[in-house]
């Protein structure tokens, strides 16, 4: 089947080139120039859209397991988003279905490592918890039962059901637990993203400037999707050792002392949960500051680099939209 289509349209705005093909007399000119846009292309790329694919794109693989493959390479240019749409440029072709397919799979998996965590940090904490009770129980009951501490069952498969349980609420609990931080941050970038997208796709004004098919703003919003994804990830990964540090520091040091009183004495691990609680709360910091710039340079980077609009008011226009959405998500998740 062939994949020249019907009426070729520019690649940017989507202008009908059907009148600029009507004008050749003898022969079809290698290079061509959008009248509505201005932009240059070349007519073999506009008759067959998929002649030339990026090598390390996701968008642009044949098969799933192709995409999944790509995955790597796609982050790792998406991190530097001057670089990024340098190489994504209008010229190449759109396949919205299957970007935002790879975003679902994305969101699904970070999901499923969400519950993962959750289930293990909850069995570690357990498990924890046994042997300080173990430890403590003979020597002096009355301490056990004070700090409230008392022997699980793991074996049991109600203790399994119910740790399963609260780990499907507490991937849901965006106020508490381990996705707190990850979800605060995902929801100021999904905002600042959002605005981005109304302003290139909403607003009459910026619309007729800009020029653009919507297809390319879709892609943009899909791709900042998965910017959103790999930074909560980072999030709860983040989380997720903090409390297995914290959980294992809560396991005590217990020294039986020879004192006639037979005593007990027992000291908290907190030197090295410190020193983790600190190296984790400056990668949430990080974290934070690199979201609110990435999507701020991502989305710019798409309007001059990718999409070859040269607008300084879009720019401004579609940047404070963007940091007062962020704001306004900040200030209700924080104060409310």
């Amino acid at each position: 089947m062939s994949r020249i289509t019907r009426h070729p349209i520019c690649p940017k705005c989507g202008y009908d080139q059907a009148g600029e093909i009507a004008t050749w007399e003898t022969s079809c000119p290698i290079h061509g120039t959008c009248p509505e846009c201005g932009l240059e292309f070349e007519w073999a790329n506009v008759f067959d859209p998929g002649r030339v694919l990026l090598p390390w794109y996701v968008e642009h693989a044949t098969t799933n397991r192709a995409m999944y493959r790509r995955a790597p390479a796609t982050l790792w240019m998406m991190l530097i988003p001057n670089r990024f749409w340098k190489r994504l440029t209008v010229h190449y072709p759109v396949h919205s279905g299957k970007i935002w397919a790879f975003v679902l799979a994305s969101v699904i998996a970070t999901y499923v490592i969400s519950f993962i965590f959750a289930v293990c940090i909850t069995a570690f904490s357990t498990h924890s918890s046994n042997q300080f009770y173990a430890q403590v129980q003979p020597v002096n009951p009355a301490v056990a039962r004070q700090m409230g501490y008392s022997e699980v069952d793991m074996t049991e498969l109600s203790y399994w059901t119910v740790s399963f349980a609260n780990a499907f609420r507490e991937s849901f609990n965006y106020r508490a637990g381990l996705s707190q931080n990850g979800f605060s941050i995902a929801l100021m970038m999904l905002a600042m993203s959002l605005l981005w997208m109304t302003v290139m796709t909403a607003v009459p004004v910026t619309r007729r400037r800009a020029k653009i098919r919507i297809a390319h703003v879709n892609r943009a919003m899909a791709l900042s999707c998965i910017g959103i994804v790999l930074v909560y990830l980072l999030a709860l990964t983040s989380d997720s050792i903090l409390a297995l540090v914290s959980k294992g520091s809560l396991t005590l040091n217990i020294v039986q002392h020879s004192g006639s009183n037979g005593g007990l004495s027992y000291s908290y691990s907190k030197g090295r949960f410190f020193q983790i609680e600190s190296i984790a709360n400056l990668i949430m910091t990080i974290c934070f500051a690199y979201a609110i710039i990435w999507v701020q340079w991502f989305w710019i980077a798409a309007i001059v680099r990718g999409w070859q609009i040269r607008s300084i008011m879009l720019s401004i226009l579609g940047f404070i939209a963007s940091l007062l959405a962020g704001y306004t998500v900040f200030m209700y998740l924080f104060f409310s």
